[in-house]
């Protein structure tokens, strides 16, 4: 049976009819199924119960709701998941220009917080990137002041790098109950007033430089009690600082190197030295076709033999690490050597060499020349990593898929055997 949602302008009455789905078979269907079953009354229902209703429904339908009942839009003028993006609208990205589709989500952002009262918010995620043309910082702070109130428990902002004539130079929140931080955007100035109850940010610098450096020097005094930090950068020309910050309770980093085909892995491993608690560091980046620092590949000048060691990094709280996206790369292969003769407490190491797969379970699309990379990669493995694994380290190394991966090889490079 398919169930459909009548609304009835007598007083605060929510019906559903019972209609046949095509599916079902005649017989199926009984008398009861073609007559309208009352089921809510919103007047005889605490204002609490129907704002509890009202709040477990998706925005979209939050705001239909509020177009045909009272009680439904007195609770849409405090509705607590504010979740601003093209999808969450139906827009059609294809349909009329881009300044165009800009103007109408910006126009419905404005509708929504002009009728809301600011005050219940729990959740805000705002996702302005594609809006830079239309939103200027003037407005986007005025969006956040009439959403971002004392009750917010996660706030989610994927901005635009300029707004108009203005960039924006700080985001200031006087929250004291936010335990969610998602941060799109290049680095900023971040103010938090009170972030005690802050325990998971990611701060996500795609397309932007700096990210890595911005958080191994800034961040730590905004995040006390921190457990889980995720980092995206594009970009990064480091200069180390000599004691990394220490985040007191983290217990996950996350570091995504996205599109940095000369990214020197080896300083990526000082961001575990900011682990104070037993925890995981896990590093991803992409494969490309071939590393100009390749240990392994006939035509690079890497000398195996010259590789470093820092005598002053000491990781005594690291549990287990994982790499995605493993290749030949002499950097990341110091780096491996590094944690695994520096991490007393270590008990995994995962070396992937693949680029991972999504959330149904299928792989990543990785180009040929990536997946050949990947054949070096373990090759890196046998030779350099796995005679330096203790005994009391399991090692997981994770190989090319037959199914997905191998088909694109009709022809090896010299020296790769698939076996």
């Amino acid at each position: 049976l398919r169930y459909h949602r009548i609304a009835e302008h007598h007083g605060s009455r929510i019906s559903l009819t019972i209609t046949k789905d095509p599916l079902c078979q005649q017989s199926d269907i009984s008398e009861v199924a073609k007559s309208t079953v009352p089921v809510l009354e919103l007047d005889k229902f605490p204002e609490e119960i129907v704002h509890l209703i009202h709040s477990r429904m998706p925005l979209r339908d939050a705001a239909h709701a509020a177009c045909v009942s009272r009680s439904f839009l007195h609770s849409w003028r405090r509705y607590p998941n504010l979740v601003f993006s093209w999808q969450t609208f139906g827009l059609d990205m294809n349909e009329g220009t881009p300044y165009g589709r800009a103007k109408k989500l910006v126009d419905i952002i404005q509708t929504i917080l002009k009728n809301h009262s600011g005050t219940g918010v729990k959740t805000l995620k705002l996702q302005a990137r594609p809006c830079r043309n239309v939103i200027t910082a003037d407005q986007l702070d005025t969006w956040l002041q009439a959403a971002v109130k004392a009750g917010i428990v996660e706030l989610a902002l994927d901005l635009p790098q300029f707004y108009g004539l203005k960039r924006l130079k700080m985001i200031e929140i006087n929250a004291p109950k936010v335990s969610t931080f998602l941060f799109r955007g290049s680095p900023m100035k971040i103010s938090i007033s009170n972030s005690s109850q802050l325990n998971s940010m990611t701060m996500n610098g795609q397309c932007y430089s700096g990210m890595f450096q911005y958080a191994l020097t800034k961040l730590q005094s905004i995040t006390s009690n921190l457990q889980t930090l995720t980092l995206l950068s594009s970009r990064e020309a480091f200069n180390m600082p000599v004691s990394p910050d220490k985040f007191l309770h983290l217990r996950n980093l996350k570091i995504y190197c996205c599109g940095m085909e000369n990214f020197d892995f080896f300083f990526s491993g000082f961001f575990s030295q900011c682990l104070s608690y037993t925890g995981k560091f896990l590093l991803i980046g992409p494969h490309f076709d071939v590393r100009r620092d390749s240990i392994i590949h006939e035509d690079s000048s890497a000398d195996a033999s010259d590789t470093r060691r820092v005598a002053e990094f000491h990781q005594r709280n690291l549990k287990k690490v994982a790499i995605t996206g493993f290749c030949s790369a002499k950097s990341l292969i110091e780096l491996t050597c590094q944690i695994l003769e520096s991490s007393s407490s270590l008990l995994y190491l995962v070396l992937d060499t693949t680029g991972g797969y999504d959330n149904t379970g299928i792989c990543d699309y990785m180009e040929r020349k990536a997946v050949m990379e990947a054949l070096r990669g373990v090759e890196a493995i046998q030779k350099y990593i796995k005679g330096k694994v203790p005994s009391s380290v399991t090692l997981e190394v994770l190989e090319r898929c037959g199914r997905c991966h191998i088909p694109k090889l009709h022809k090896l490079g010299p020296g790769l055997v698939i076996g």
